[in-house]
Parts: C-alpha cells; structure tokens; sequence
C-alpha cells in the first residue's frame, strides 16, 4: 500500500471572469485559485456530501475572519457539529457556506463537509491571504 494515490486529470475552468476568482469544482472535488484567467494555485477540498451538498453557483466572498467557531447541524439526525477555532473562514453563501481551514479530517478530495468547501490548514491560509471581500466564488459539477 502506498501513500502516494494517482488522482485523474485536472480539467481546469479557463478565462471565465477578471481578475482574481476561486472556483470550485464538485466533481473533482479540487479548489482553483485563478488570476487573469490562468490558474495559480490548485488543491484537494471536501465539499458537502448528501443532502449538504455545497450549493452551485456564482458567489461573491462576503465575510471573512482569521479564525471562528462554528456548529451546525442536528443532533437527532447525528450530523450535529461543533468546532473551535475554524481557520480562516470566507462565507460565499448566506447559508453559511464559506472556504475555510480543516483540521479534523485529511480526507480531502472526497465530500465530507456540512456544504462547506474544507480545505486544508496551509491551503486554507493562502486563499485567505490571495483572495479578498468581492472575490467570485463559482461553485460547480
């Protein structure tokens, strides 16, 4: 058994808006960082899994922070969660969807989240640092 695994292709998005946009791609389950229509940065996520599928779309990031809590979920259906200083956090959707730190799980590049795009902790963090309040969020299979 190897640690190292053979992922497909990277179909990237192309020249879809100006300047600095993220896109997300549910299938492949990767997070692009794009500049002028090129990729700049690439890396595994964790999107929403079942009925929390991450929701498609165009968005705009709205609200970011360098750390937060956050909990969610139910306790009666057992998807309930709470978590302490999630790092950095970057709400795209008014259901509480953002890109953000994970450290819980290394799972990345299968769904696992409760809709949000987890991302790992150093990935998480140069998102935080590249993108800003505006920056389009294009969430899609």
């Amino acid at each position: 058994s190897s640690l190292i695994k053979k992922l497909e292709k990277v179909i990237f998005d192309g020249p879809k808006y100006k300047g600095r946009w993220v896109a997300v791609n549910i299938s492949q389950q990767i997070t692009t960082a794009y500049e002028d229509g090129k990729p700049v940065k690439v890396t595994l996520c964790s999107t929403g899994k079942g009925e929390n599928e991450t929701t498609l779309g165009v968005w705009k990031i709205y609200w970011r922070l360098p750390k937060q809590d956050m909990k969610g979920g139910n306790k009666a259906s057992g998807d309930y969660y709470e978590l302490k200083d999630v790092p950095y956090p970057q709400y795209f959707h008014d259901t509480g969807e953002a890109l953000h730190g994970t450290y819980w799980h290394d799972d990345f590049g299968h769904k696992h989240s409760h809709g949000c795009v987890n991302l790992s902790t150093p990935m998480s963090e140069w998102f935080y640092g590249w993108a800003k309040i505006g920056t389009i969020v294009y969430v899609h299979k």
